[in-house]
């Protein structure tokens, strides 16, 4: 009986001796492993790092792409700049409610009335003062908000026919549709007591006094 437990712990203590064995060959590897990294990565000169670093030729493009980056930038501001210069030109010159555009307007019903033709004569032109040779220029206006919120605009300007030289007097309001209406536009021949006056546009103040 003891020389059978004998060989049985004998045989336990080999089997136990042979798994330390194979567990230390397994581990020695890894460590030996590391050891060399660790000394491979140490033993790095400056050189070697050197040439882990990216081609200069990268470090070009990445600059070159940044700087066209920066020029579309500034290329697309000055379109959005451009356009909306552009935009508010367009307005003043074609809108109804700019000072252009009534003055457009004024003219085209003074040079198209058969009373004015017949005082002024029917070679009508336009002026924005007495003595300018141009038809846009300086156009005498004012404009102003009243206590209901509605645009105002009052303008004057001169005519001048074969005939007759006189001015131009109106004044628009802003609607509910926030159109212009005419609460007046009246002509006037020049020349002190002969002068004469053609009234194209009113509102009457008793019919609508909230104008």
């Amino acid at each position: 009986m003891t020389s059978f437990v004998k060989l049985i712990c004998f045989q336990f203590s080999s089997s136990v001796q042979l798994s330390v064995a194979r567990f230390l060959s397994r581990q020695w590897p890894v460590r030996l492993h590391r050891s060399v990294s660790s000394a491979s990565n140490s033993s790095v000169t400056p050189a070697a790092k050197r040439e882990n670093l990216p081609p200069a030729n990268v470090t070009e493009k990445v600059k070159q792409t940044t700087k066209d980056v920066g020029y579309f930038t500034i290329v697309l501001g000055g379109f959005a700049l451009t356009g909306t210069i552009l935009y508010a030109i367009i307005q003043e010159l074609f809108s109804s409610k700019s000072p252009n555009g009534v003055y457009d307007d004024a003219f085209k019903i003074c040079k198209t009335d058969s009373r004015v033709l017949n005082l002024f004569g029917s070679s009508l032109k336009a002026r924005t003062s007495p003595d300018s040779r141009r038809r846009r220029q300086n156009i005498a206006y004012d404009s102003w908000y009243d206590d209901k919120g509605r645009l105002h605009m009052a303008m004057k300007f001169y005519i001048k026919g074969n005939l007759e030289s006189g001015v131009v007097y109106l004044e628009v309001v802003e609607n509910e549709s926030k159109e212009f209406d005419y609460r007046y536009l009246i002509v006037e021949t020049e020349g002190g007591f002969s002068k004469k006056q053609i009234i194209l546009r009113s509102f009457s103040e008793v019919d609508n006094p909230d104008l």
